[in-house]
């Protein structure tokens, strides 16, 4: 991961984004991921419902900006959208499994998976905020 992490901050992230195929390989890989969460029996439940169309256009929004391409996101911030669901640090583990397998399985190379993984696992404190303060 540390060489992902460094390829990232030498080519920058816009690189990054062209290397998944810009706007249409970042579309397909959320498309894939939707699918594979819906059928993840750990996490299927927190994509179910009316809302799921509405959160699956933020979250594509958000990964288009995320990983370097034109979209700005304009959903409610990480820690708001999130804090209203019972999610730990698991959840977040196979949120970021279905990831990995949706980028895998549109054709993203195996260096830009990871290179993907590094930019979205600080994220995690954001998404899980709510959860880790009711730890302390």
């Amino acid at each position: 991961m540390e060489l992902s992490k460094k390829k990232n901050a030498q080519d920058g992230i816009d690189q990054l984004f062209q290397r998944l195929g810009g706007l249409d390989g970042v579309m397909a890989m959320v498309d894939r991921l939707y699918e594979c969460l819906g059928v993840d029996k750990r996490v299927s439940h927190f994509f179910e419902g009316a809302k799921t169309s509405a959160i699956k256009r933020s979250v594509t929004d958000f990964m288009i900006q995320t990983l370097g391409g034109p979209a700005e996101y304009r959903g409610r911030s990480l820690e708001d959208s999130h804090a209203v669901i019972e999610i730990t640090d698991y959840h977040y583990d196979c949120w970021m499994q279905n990831a990995s397998r949706s980028m895998r399985d549109v054709g993203a190379e195996a260096d830009a998976v990871d290179e993907v993984t590094v930019v979205l696992e600080p994220f995690r404190k954001k998404v899980l905020a709510h959860y880790y303060k009711q730890q302390q």
